[in-house]
């Protein structure tokens, strides 16, 4: 825990620099310093913003489960997030994986409600044409800093969004090939 809580510590009292060499997980830091500037540089106020993002881990899996399929879905995942040791663990102490997580699951709701809307060939503008959301695009980029400011393992979110181009790709190839199919045999 010592990383965030004496980096925040030292740079309110001025003795230390907030960028150092090792920069994983500033953003916590950064969330911490107010805190110990407000109400003091104690254990419960580093803590406490690892609960607040541990629990707004929760609200995020009931929306992307919900996104997803439905809510008995959203409300299945937000019970199994709700008793997940991982997050009860880490929204407990002062390290990043609390505010990794809540980030990491806003990019990907993010990501998501990018997608949601309907493709219209005919639209005039490039986002309706093709389905995207231009508000949600316009959010992905903050999503993504602050997940890149949480932990750097963000980087896998590439990898996560190329399995989700082949998965949708290879789901219209197949799509298209049954409805050629079912013309052949009609």
């Amino acid at each position: 825990e010592y990383v965030h809580v004496f980096r925040a510590k030292n740079f309110n009292e001025g003795k230390g620099d907030l960028f150092t060499n090792d920069n994983n997980g500033i953003l916590l830091t950064m969330v911490i310093i107010p805190f110990f500037k407000i109400m003091g540089a104690t254990a419960f106020w580093a803590r406490f913003p690892s609960v607040l993002f541990g629990v707004g881990s929760i609200y995020l899996l009931y929306r992307i489960g919900t996104q997803l399929l439905n809510r008995y879905v959203g409300l299945l995942a937000a019970f199994a997030g709700t008793f997940s040791l991982y997050l009860i663990f880490w929204s407990k102490i002062a390290r990043n994986y609390a505010i990794f997580a809540f980030f990491g699951l806003l990019l990907g709701f993010v990501f998501l409600k990018a997608f949601e809307g309907k493709e219209n060939p005919e639209a005039g503008n490039f986002w309706e044409r093709h389905g995207f959301n231009p508000k949600y695009w316009m959010l992905f980029p903050v999503g993504l800093i602050a997940a890149l400011l949480s932990h750097q393992l963000t980087f896998f979110f590439a990898f996560t969004v190329g399995i989700y181009g082949l998965t949708m790709a290879l789901g219209k190839i197949i799509h298209h090939s049954a409805d050629q199919a079912g013309k052949a045999l009609a």
